[in-house]
């Protein structure tokens, strides 16, 4: 039995940091440096189970076209899954458009409507 505050810290430490995972979807070729022109946290409840969330990344990129599509599960997401036991479980989605690597920003992203 684990009886020391700094071994349970270190052992949730460990835990929290395995966590993470990130899914990628490259369309095309890969073009390094691209900044994401959306980023958004989206909520999921119990696990994620049997729930859907859906962002158009064409809506979002316009006439850039999509570069890359990622979801991932962020050090933040998976200390707040960890703290309500799996009853909150959010990941986060970011969506890179062609050309968003420049110096020049993209015009602005999709308002947080597009997505669902």
């Amino acid at each position: 039995m684990i009886r020391s505050p700094a071994a349970v810290i270190l052992a949730l430490a460990l835990l929290t940091a395995s966590g993470c995972a990130t899914h990628r979807i490259t369309i095309g070729a890969d073009e390094g440096g691209l900044r994401p022109a959306f980023e958004k946290s989206q909520p999921f409840f119990v696990y994620g189970v049997g729930q859907t969330k859906r962002t158009n990344a064409r809506e979002i990129c316009d006439d850039h076209g999509v570069a890359r599509v990622e979801v991932k599960l962020t050090a933040l997401d998976v200390i707040l899954g960890a703290v309500t036991v799996g009853i909150y479980t959010p990941s986060t989605v970011e969506i890179y458009c062609s050309g968003s690597g420049d110096s020049s920003p993209l015009a602005s992203p999709a308002p947080s409507g597009k997505s669902e």
